[in-house]
C-alpha cells in the first residue's frame, strides 16, 4: 500500500509560496433557508435500501430518519 501524500512532503518554499497567497473572506449571512432531504427524489428500491439500513443501525436519530422516508 503506498502511503498517502502529506503537506509535510512539500518542500519548505512551495508551503510557505501557498500560505503567503491566502486570501480571507468574511461574509455576513443575512438569512438561511433549509430544505429537507430524505430520499424523496429517489426509486422505491432505493428508499427502502435506506430506510432499512437507518431502521438496523443504532440510535434513536436513526429510527427518527427512517420514518421521515416513506
Amino acid at each position: 500500500m503506498v502511503a498517502p501524500w502529506s503537506v509535510d512532503d512539500a518542500p519548505t518554499e512551495f508551503t510557505e509560496r501557498l500560505v503567503q497567497a491566502i486570501v480571507g473572506v468574511e461574509i455576513k449571512i443575512e438569512a438561511l433557508t433549509g430544505k429537507l432531504k430524505a430520499s424523496q427524489n429517489q426509486p422505491e428500491r432505493n428508499r427502502a435500501g435506506v430506510k432499512d439500513g437507518l431502521e438496523t443501525g443504532e440510535g434513536a436519530q436513526n429510527r427518527a430518519m427512517a420514518k421521515l422516508i416513506s
